[in-house]
């Protein structure tokens, strides 16, 4: 696995905008308290160079700058985009439908318990794996277990190929390993911000080339690639296209780009204390190379902790990139996918 640890002079940082970042940051979590002890975002260009780098602390009402807050490892909020890009390498349509129940699972083998954020209100019920990305952890474990049939060695080689291990994995990888469903799904698989950042940069803004670039000095190589089919890629970036158009990323949406999303609560801790990400992609034209990535990062101790805060942070963000002219506003670029694309909304996601 790889994993960033050092910190370089950071000769791409945009000041303005790292100022205008640390404030939204400040002024947005004020409300919360001591409920938020820290707060951190990364925004990356296309080509992985890291623009915007922001790690703080709160105490008492006191802030401060912590630089190495995005390269320390937090609960995965990428893990649904990555298994949803194994799941598109030829073995699922989007339109699969999957029962994911009441919004609570338990495996027999290993008593392994998932939980959708809605669970205490019914469940989403059959939902396609498409807006099981979006909204469903129980709707993607369950698409892999279908597909990979509990074979480690399979899913292995299948999470290769989406380039999350960044290629340092052997070719026979987890032979011999269990299948534990928590691990799947990233219970035990934390990352920094700058590894989740960069994998989504690399693979919906850069043609699948994954780079980290902190200053001129660092390599413009790719890390890695992705080896996903391009079939797949596009399928992983129209999903998350639809998070912002019908799903639980709609506050993000804006005119004159292409803006597609990833939002994730984790399980609480023993203290519980959840992790709140939320990832964007904005361009003019999100299947061409070029724009931005954004990643959000909220520690939130006690309720409520939901998608709503991270993605308040970003929409902040992605009209200040707007306002600014980081991309170029096209007037082909509408509010919707399609003019004849028909909203629905599953009931249990009012309020969520």
């Amino acid at each position: 696995m790889f994993f960033y640890t050092g910190i370089q002079a950071q000769s791409y940082i945009d000041l303005e905008l790292q100022q205008f970042v640390r404030r939204t940051i400040i002024e947005s979590v004020k409300h919360y308290g001591n409920d938020v002890p820290e707060a951190s975002c990364v925004i990356m260009s296309g080509d992985g160079k890291v623009i915007a780098d922001v790690g703080l602390g709160f105490n008492r009402k006191k802030v401060k700058d912590i630089p190495t807050l995005n390269s320390e490892s937090i609960s995965s909020g990428i893990t649904r985009p990555v298994l949803y890009l194994a799941l598109m390498d030829g073995n699922l349509p989007p339109d699969y439908v999957i029962n994911t129940g009441s919004g609570e699972f338990c495996d027999s083998t290993t008593n392994c318990i998932i939980r959708d954020m809605n669970y205490t209100r019914g469940g989403w019920g059959k939902i396609t794996v498409q807006k099981a990305v979006d909204v469903s952890t129980i709707g993607v474990y369950k698409a892999v277990e279908n597909v990979f049939k509990r074979n480690m060695s399979t899913l292995g080689r299948a999470l290769i190929k989406t380039g999350i291990t960044f290629n340092t994995e052997d070719d026979e990888p987890h032979a011999n390993s269990l299948w534990l469903p928590c691990d799947i799904m990233g219970a035990h698989s934390p990352y920094t911000m700058y590894q989740q950042l960069m994998w989504l940069s690399g693979t919906i803004l850069n043609n699948g080339k994954i780079v980290l670039r902190l200053s001129p000095e660092d390599s413009s190589d790719p890390i890695c690639e992705v080896k996903s089919s391009p079939t797949a890629i596009d399928r992983l970036r129209e999903a998350m296209i639809m998070t912002v158009q019908t799903g639980t990323g709609r506050l993000l949406k804006t005119s004159g780009v292409t803006v597609a999303a990833a939002l994730n609560v984790s399980e609480p801790n023993s203290i519980n204390c959840r992790s709140l990400t939320g990832f964007a992609t904005l361009s003019s034209d999100c299947q061409a190379a070029g724009g931005y990535c954004i990643g959000i990062y909220i520690k939130k101790n006690d309720l409520p902790a939901g998608r709503l805060l991270p993605a308040q942070i970003l929409k902040k963000i992605v009209d200040h990139l707007v306002e600014k002219g980081y991309v170029d506003v096209s007037s082909s670029v509408t509010s919707e996918i399609s003019s004849t694309h028909h909203v629905k909304y599953h009931p249990a996601e009012k309020g969520r």
